[in-house]
């Protein structure tokens, strides 16, 4: 059984015309409701985009009151580029059909997983600056709540700290890493004691030109001074990523210089 969304009947399966794209392969009308409908568009009696006529306004086809086209999402599909059910009965109409349709979310992700990635990732690719942005928006104005979170993340992850800090430990050792204090002062004084990438001269850290994870220790070679905001953003990022092709070259060619002078 199927109720009409239009009649708000509750009728067979074989009154209703197939439609594939339907989670359960029916359209919402009825044939009947459908076939009034038909008659009374071909007779005139209802006239197409109500709310060109009612300017600015459209009837919902659920509730059949008229609201403001800003009450009113947009479609893709129907012709005045808005859809059919107004924001209330659009929600109502979501609950119901999320209520009926429980596992359909759950069982759509296992079947199309990897054209999920794939998606996500071209999306990432091509919005990659928008979403930092809002990243950072976000981070600003949620600092209080974010500290909790981090703090309450790590009182319950503090195995999962202890066996990074082990990991990068080893990764330091196996690359013969041995980096002193004179060294981070040479480091310093070649940077003049500010974030090679925003100029900032708090907050300072000693960073690895070429990320640890790839094999590559800290040394006067490969020590470079960014802030602590700049140093969290770069990560494990190749540094001709981080700071672009030509900006990198200037900068390996100012650490050759700093090994020589040393």
């Amino acid at each position: 059984m199927k109720k009409c969304t239009k009649c708000r009947e509750l009728k067979d399966f074989s009154l209703f015309p197939k439609r594939k794209d339907s989670s359960d392969g029916y359209r919402n009308t009825c044939k009947i409701c459908r076939l009034e409908y038909s008659r009374k568009w071909h007779q005139g009696d209802i006239k197409k985009k109500v709310y060109k006529d009612l300017d600015g306004k459209k009837q919902c086809r659920m509730c059949m009151q008229i609201f403001n086209i800003s009450n009113f999402g947009r479609s893709k599909v129907n012709k005045d580029g808005l859809k059919s059910y107004c924001g209330k009965c659009k929600r109502k109409e979501s609950v119901e059909w999320r209520k009926r349709n429980k596992d359909y979310g759950r069982e759509y992700r296992k079947k199309n997983l990897d054209k999920l990635i794939k998606q996500n990732r071209e999306y990432r690719c091509k919005n990659k600056e928008a979403i930092e942005a809002t990243k950072k928006e976000y981070a600003i104005n949620n600092k209080e709540l974010i500290s909790i979170y981090k703090k309450d993340w790590y009182s319950k992850n503090k195995a999962k700290v202890l066996e990074g800090k082990r990991r990068r430990r080893d990764r330091q050792a196996n690359c013969g890493e041995n980096y002193t204090r004179g060294d981070e002062r040479i480091t310093l004084r070649a940077f003049d004691h500010k974030c090679f990438r925003c100029n900032r001269e708090d907050k300072l850290n000693i960073d690895h030109h070429r990320p640890l994870v790839k094999g590559h220790g800290l040394n006067v070679g490969n020590a470079v001074v960014l802030c602590e905001t700049c140093n969290k953003s770069k990560g494990s990022k190749d540094p001709e990523k981080f700071y672009g092709i030509k900006i990198c070259v200037k900068l390996d060619k100012k650490l050759a210089r700093i090994v020589q002078d040393k």
